[in-house]
């Protein structure tokens, strides 16, 4: 955002150059009512399975974007997946069982 631009900015300045910076949206972001079809199903399956499904925003990127600028409702839905894009990222047998159920009892 503004931040880094004006950090570029302000470096380049101290070694007597300039900076051009251009923005392009590469993902919009969307959102899903709580109160909405495809939330009220998915916390109905979660429940079913014990799970709490709870909702939440994240800075992330999926097919969910480009689906929601046509009108197709989705959630994202993770694969317990813990330091998630860190060198140290995992996940456990049993996440990923409760994955596959979750994914069963969505469809």
């Amino acid at each position: 955002g503004r931040e880094v631009e004006d950090i570029c900015k302000a470096s380049a300045e101290e070694f007597g150059a300039k900076v051009e910076i251009e923005y392009d949206i590469a993902v919009k972001a969307f959102d899903v009512e709580e109160n909405s079809e495809t939330a009220k199903r998915f916390k109905n399956c979660c429940a079913s399975l014990g799970l709490s499904g709870e909702l939440f925003t994240t800075f992330g990127g999926s097919d969910c974007n480009v689906f929601a600028q046509y009108g197709v409702d989705g959630i994202v839905v993770a694969t317990g997946t813990n330091n998630c894009h860190a060198g140290n990222e995992y996940t456990s047998v049993n996440e990923l069982k409760m994955a596959a159920k979750l994914a069963l009892e969505l469809m």
